[in-house]
Protein backbone atom coordinates (compact mmCIF):
# COMPACT_ATOMS: atom_id res chain seq x y z
CA UNK A 1 0.00 0.00 0.00
CA UNK A 2 2.91 2.39 0.63
CA UNK A 3 4.49 1.92 -2.80
CA UNK A 4 1.90 3.79 -4.89
CA UNK A 5 2.26 7.04 -2.93
CA UNK A 6 6.04 6.58 -2.79
CA UNK A 7 6.19 6.42 -6.61
CA UNK A 8 3.70 9.22 -7.28
CA UNK A 9 5.23 12.23 -8.97
CA UNK A 10 8.78 10.90 -9.22
CA UNK A 11 10.87 10.25 -12.31
CA UNK A 12 13.40 7.67 -11.07
CA UNK A 13 13.47 4.64 -8.79
CA UNK A 14 16.64 2.94 -7.65
CA UNK A 15 16.12 -0.23 -5.67
CA UNK A 16 18.70 -2.20 -3.74
CA UNK A 17 16.06 -4.00 -1.65
CA UNK A 18 17.24 -7.36 -0.40
CA UNK A 19 16.35 -9.68 2.44
CA UNK A 20 20.00 -10.64 2.83
CA UNK A 21 20.46 -12.10 6.31
CA UNK A 22 17.49 -10.32 7.92
CA UNK A 23 15.33 -13.36 8.61
CA UNK A 24 11.77 -13.66 9.95
CA UNK A 25 9.23 -12.46 7.37
CA UNK A 26 12.00 -10.84 5.28
CA UNK A 27 12.97 -13.64 2.92
CA UNK A 28 14.38 -13.58 -0.61
CA UNK A 29 10.90 -14.60 -1.77
CA UNK A 30 9.08 -11.81 0.11
CA UNK A 31 11.60 -9.01 -0.45
CA UNK A 32 13.87 -9.76 -3.43
CA UNK A 33 11.14 -11.23 -5.60
CA UNK A 34 7.65 -10.15 -4.50
CA UNK A 35 8.70 -6.85 -2.96
CA UNK A 36 10.60 -5.81 -6.06
CA UNK A 37 7.75 -7.02 -8.30
CA UNK A 38 5.33 -4.83 -6.35
CA UNK A 39 7.72 -1.89 -6.65
CA UNK A 40 8.05 -2.44 -10.40
CA UNK A 41 4.26 -2.52 -10.73
CA UNK A 42 3.84 0.66 -8.66
CA UNK A 43 6.53 2.45 -10.68
CA UNK A 44 4.91 1.37 -13.94
CA UNK A 45 1.48 2.59 -12.77
CA UNK A 46 2.99 5.91 -11.68
CA UNK A 47 4.73 6.20 -15.07
CA UNK A 48 8.18 6.44 -13.52
CA UNK A 49 10.59 7.14 -16.38
CA UNK A 50 13.69 5.30 -15.11
CA UNK A 51 13.90 2.18 -12.97
CA UNK A 52 17.25 0.85 -11.78
CA UNK A 53 17.21 -2.58 -10.20
CA UNK A 54 20.39 -3.60 -8.39
CA UNK A 55 20.54 -7.36 -8.67
CA UNK A 56 23.35 -9.72 -7.66
CA UNK A 57 26.33 -11.27 -9.36
CA UNK A 58 25.43 -14.85 -10.18
CA UNK A 59 21.68 -14.26 -10.23
CA UNK A 60 20.23 -17.29 -11.96
CA UNK A 61 16.68 -18.63 -12.09
CA UNK A 62 18.07 -22.16 -11.93
CA UNK A 63 20.15 -21.49 -8.82
CA UNK A 64 19.64 -23.90 -5.92
CA UNK A 65 20.21 -20.92 -3.60
CA UNK A 66 17.09 -18.86 -2.90
CA UNK A 67 18.61 -15.34 -2.98
CA UNK A 68 20.23 -15.43 -6.45
CA UNK A 69 17.18 -17.29 -7.77
CA UNK A 70 14.79 -14.59 -6.46
CA UNK A 71 17.02 -11.80 -7.83
CA UNK A 72 17.02 -13.43 -11.27
CA UNK A 73 13.26 -13.87 -11.21
CA UNK A 74 12.81 -10.20 -10.36
CA UNK A 75 15.10 -9.21 -13.21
Amino acid sequence: ASLAPACAGIERVITTASAGQRGRADTPQSVDLKGNQHLIDAARTARVRRFLFVSALGADEASPVELPRAKAQAE
